[in-house]
């Protein structure tokens, strides 16, 4: 990095093996994926080959250990996410959701079973995944959460339409969180068999002066999921971080407030 640019020195304060990610992954944004992004753009397309060469370079879920993680440090992770940023948003975002947004709940809450089965497939990217939060009417609001679910014997019965799901489209795996009798909760739904989920690409008008309007990634579906997360509490912090998304959830903006002051003051 030019020292010229490097306006507060940061480069100072990484080790040798924290540029050498940044130094790697640089690299390949600017000879694999640079040299296509322009095409991809006008065609509204993802290039797909290069998911098995980014699973070579260890970086879906490159902050987690075991399961065929790479073990590595936030800090290189945060570096290597940098990278892809500097090459598109739409990388990095495809990275960050596949490792910090499905591999992580997986990894921190999952059963053994479950981390067994996910997660080396996901770190290879053989196994796609996406996070349904987002909905139509409320965005990432969760207090106005509109998915329901409810038991069904040993199975969830999950309704509701999520929008603006990065990899949506792609994915072979999500975790879709909804509001139960319990509270909200996140679910595991794999794509085909029981439970099952489709998304419409968004897409924009390349040709000027055609009414084309955009449609809209959309995670939609009535389908059975296994119970993914069950949150427990360890700490103060973590009980903290825990109520104020529940009190959010349930509207009580005061006391969410407090929570939330809580849990800043304990971070």
């Amino acid at each position: 990095m030019p020292e010229l640019v490097d306006f507060y020195r940061v480069d100072d304060l990484l080790n040798e093996e924290e540029r050498l990610v940044r130094s790697t992954i640089g690299r390949f944004v600017d000879e694999r994926f640079l040299p296509i992004v322009a095409e991809h753009y006008e065609r509204a397309t993802f290039p797909t080959e290069i998911v098995p060469e980014l699973a070579r370079l260890g970086v879906f879920g490159m902050h987690l250990k075991g399961y065929g993680a790479a073990g590595m440090s936030n800090v290189m992770y945060g570096l290597a996410c940098q990278e892809l940023e500097r090459g598109d948003s739409g990388l990095r975002s495809f990275v960050s959701v596949q490792g910090s947004l499905c591999m992580f709940p997986i990894h921190r809450y999952g059963s053994e079973e479950q981390k067994e089965r996910w997660l080396p497939r996901m770190a290879k990217g053989e196994v796609i995944g996406c996070f349904g939060l987002t909905e139509p009417e409320f965005g990432s609001n969760p207090a106005g959460m509109a998915t329901r679910a409810r038991r069904d014997g040993d199975d969830w019965i999950i309704n509701g339409t999520k929008r603006w799901i990065t990899n949506g489209n792609v994915a072979d795996l999500a975790i879709v969180w909804a509001r139960s009798e319990q509270g909200i909760r996140g679910f595991l739904v794999e794509k085909g068999t029981n439970a099952d989920f489709g998304a419409r690409p968004l897409r924009r008008a390349i040709e000027q002066n055609v009414e084309d309007p955009l449609s809209e990634d959309i995670l939609r579906g009535a389908f059975k999921g296994k119970d993914l997360i069950k949150i427990t509490v360890k700490s103060e912090d973590e009980k903290n971080k825990h109520l104020f998304f529940e009190a959010v959830a349930s509207g009580q903006g005061e006391e969410a407030k407090q929570l939330a002051k809580a849990s800043s003051d304990a971070t």
